[in-house]
């Protein structure tokens, strides 16, 4: 039987992976992989994004064949070390394309309408509503950045608000804008123009950072942006002097930089190891006007998580299936 660990996974994904993967023994671990609690014997690990796949990860893993991450970055692991050393990766691709689109405007409706401050005035017995005034979304213009499948849902939506939409992305599918009805620009254009940014690109050298301190100060001050897609996009230290600037009017945002330091265990490990910088930052975010932060949920839907199991599961039987059969003609 091969040997395979799957990390990082909660009671609810525990349920779903049991069913997809019957007839394999999966071992169970619900914290996230790393050095502290690696098993050297691993011929398949099973991990989620916040799991560090680390080349002094994998060097303990001497059997290590694959990497099924339920995920459809791949950012947390060290691609190039797995390359080097045999070890296969297989990814989630398509789980998420609906699901974390439509995230994306519950964050930007919750934040544009102020539901978070309603329901607290509620809870508290006040009925005013001076401090709740928010925006429609009809007639505004929504800048996408990234379009791909998430990134097109995305338009779609926007479109259903009646919002003009404009794109940017390095590999444009003119065909599918036409059809969606929305157009291209400029990354700068889209950032200059645009009433609500929402971020849908992968996290690679390429787009860390993508929004900092020059990109903000093309923004209107009045525009909203929206994270669902990778925290590292984002340069935190200047969005922070943005919203403080009154350069943005706010953010919504499912991920950040450092977003494990959100956990009150890990932010005080941080101190610990005097790496309070970074949690003072997510801090400082979590207090200012204007900005609703979630912690990473966007994926977190009944049909996508059995679409992720079933994927993951996939992925797996795939490899073992094919290395039998390599073997067997070897």
């Amino acid at each position: 039987m091969t040997n395979l660990y799957c990390y990082e996974a909660t009671p609810a994904d525990q349920a779903e992976l049991k069913i997809a993967l019957t007839g394999l023994e999966p071992i169970f671990i619900e914290a996230p992989l790393s050095a502290a609690n690696v098993h050297s014997d691993a011929a398949i690990i099973c991990v989620f994004v916040s799991s560090k796949v680390t080349a002094e990860v994998m060097a303990a893993m001497p059997e290590l064949k694959l990497i099924a991450t339920r995920s459809t970055g791949t950012d947390h692991i060290d691609t190039a070390y797995a390359a080097a050393h045999g070890v296969k990766i297989a990814s989630v691709a398509t789980y998420g394309e609906h699901t974390v689109a439509e995230y994306s405007f519950a964050l930007l409706l919750a934040l544009g309408r102020k539901i978070a401050g309603a329901q607290a005035l509620m809870i508290g017995g006040d009925a005013s509503h001076d401090d709740l005034t928010g925006i429609e979304l009809f007639g505004r213009t929504l800048g996408i950045i990234g379009t791909g499948r998430i990134g097109l849902n995305t338009a779609r939506i926007g479109r259903g608000f009646g919002m003009n939409v404009i794109g940017y992305d390095p590999y444009p599918n003119h065909n599918l804008a036409a059809e969606i009805g929305f157009s291209y620009a400029s990354l700068d254009e889209v950032l200059a123009t645009s009433d609500v940014i929402s971020l849908h690109v992968p996290a690679t050298p390429e787009t860390r950072h993508l929004i900092n301190q020059h990109a903000f100060s093309l923004m209107k001050p009045t525009a909203i942006i929206v994270n669902s897609a990778r925290g590292e996009i984002i340069h935190t230290d200047a969005l922070i002097e943005a919203l403080q600037n009154g350069h943005l009017a706010g953010a919504a945002l499912d991920v950040v930089e450092d977003e494990r330091l959100a956990s009150l265990a890990e932010e005080l490990s941080a101190v610990r190891q005097h790496h309070s910088r970074e949690a003072l930052r997510i801090s400082v975010l979590e207090r200012l006007p204007g900005v609703l932060m979630t912690n990473h949920n966007a994926y977190n839907t009944i049909e996508a998580r059995q679409r992720i199991a079933a994927m993951t599961a996939h992925n797996i039987r795939d490899f073992i299936s094919t290395s039998t059969s390599e073997a067997h003609h070897g």
